[in-house]
């Protein structure tokens, strides 16, 4: 992934850098190299961050997903992490507050109700050890979200840990 980030730097294209920036972040994590894995997602946010300016909605959802990249690697409860929780809540939370308000935009996207998945799910484990009652309005949104779209397996395994984390204090 090294080599592909070199490339897109020489066609000056930040949101791909920005995209493999994240690939890389989470190798890295894989790994266990969790210092430069958390370098290589704030460098991926940053490119990825589009600021005040109107974006695509791809580029809009793909900085959803680098914030949540980030938000695991600070702090992810089921998995390898730097075990810094307030700071993944932050990464998280904004990932959530964004993904939201992309599916009150297209009532009917399943994408977008995937990505609102992605980050309330980690979103809402984090909170459960840090502020409960707030993780339990994640659960309760996030899920009230995917219940709009019926027969979509993908959206239904996430319904299940939503449902599941909600009910483990």
């Amino acid at each position: 992934t090294g080599r592909a980030v070199e490339l897109s730097r020489t066609f000056d294209f930040p949101a791909y850098r920005g995209t493999l920036q994240w690939v890389r972040a989470k190798v890295l994590q894989r790994q266990g190299n969790l210092e430069e894995a958390l370098s290589a997602i704030q460098d991926s946010v940053a490119l990825l961050d589009p600021g005040a300016k109107t974006v695509g909605h791809g580029q809009m959802t793909n900085f959803c997903q680098a914030l949540v990249y980030e938000g695991k690697i600070l702090g992810d409860e089921s998995g390898v992490s730097l075990g810094r929780s307030e700071e993944a809540v932050k990464a998280l939370e904004r990932a959530w507050r964004l993904a939201d308000g992309l599916v009150r935009q297209d009532s009917n996207d399943h994408n977008d109700r995937g990505t609102l998945a992605m980050a309330g799910i980690p979103l809402a484990g984090t909170l459960r050890h840090l502020d409960h009652a707030r993780s339990l309005v994640v659960y309760d949104h996030t899920l009230s979200q995917l219940a709009d779209i019926k027969d979509d397996v993908h959206l239904q395994t996430y319904a299940v840990r939503l449902l599941v984390g909600s009910s483990y204090p």
